[in-house]
């Protein structure tokens, strides 16, 4: 697992990172395009054991994104099983507290995850939704090396499925 880029820190996370992670999965504004929508103390703590038991689980998660220069909690990235069962691939995703938009810092971190992804998890793929609307997490698996693949329904909404395979991966490195 990567552990950290020029400007942030990657570490698994713990049942004491409740309360940091909380502003991120209670705001409206940034769960606006999950499938569970924003989350009040008792889901956030039920959807935090849920990534922690991922690593147990499948090798992988989502990670605690530490911003170095202030040593915060700003947000996560990873990967993670699908909720739905139509969708195999491993799926990245990342969700940020607002004030660190537009920083670049998802693009930076889920450029980690993906060199992380295949050269470390040694994936044959993996894949990324957008919703049409949310436009810079678009942006965001686009720069990262990300195809669009297909439309799709999940959890009974229109999405955008981007891929990545190891062998696109191999020739962005080169």
């Amino acid at each position: 697992m990567v552990q950290e880029t020029e400007r942030l820190i990657f570490r698994k996370f713990a049942p004491t990172d409740l309360e940091a992670v909380y502003p991120i999965f209670s705001s409206p504004e940034v769960m606006k395009y999950s499938v569970t929508g924003a989350l009040d103390k008792s889901g956030t703590k039920e959807r935090l054991f849920e990534v922690i038991k991922s690593y147990q689980d499948n090798g992988f998660g989502k990670y605690a994104v530490i911003e170095k220069a202030s040593n915060l909690l700003i947000g996560y990235c990873g990967l993670e099983k699908p909720m739905e069962k139509d969708f195999l691939q491993p799926e990245l995703g990342y969700r940020f507290v607002h004030k660190s938009w537009g920083k670049g810092y998802a693009t930076e971190s889920a450029s980690a995850i993906v060199e992380t992804a295949f050269q470390e998890y040694k994936l044959a793929e993996i894949i990324g939704f957008g919703e049409p609307e949310n436009v810079n997490s678009i942006k965001v698996l686009l720069k990262v090396g990300m195809c669009y693949w297909k439309d799709a329904k999940y959890f009974n909404k229109s999405v955008k499925v981007f891929i990545m395979t190891a062998e696109d991966f191999r020739k962005l490195k080169k």
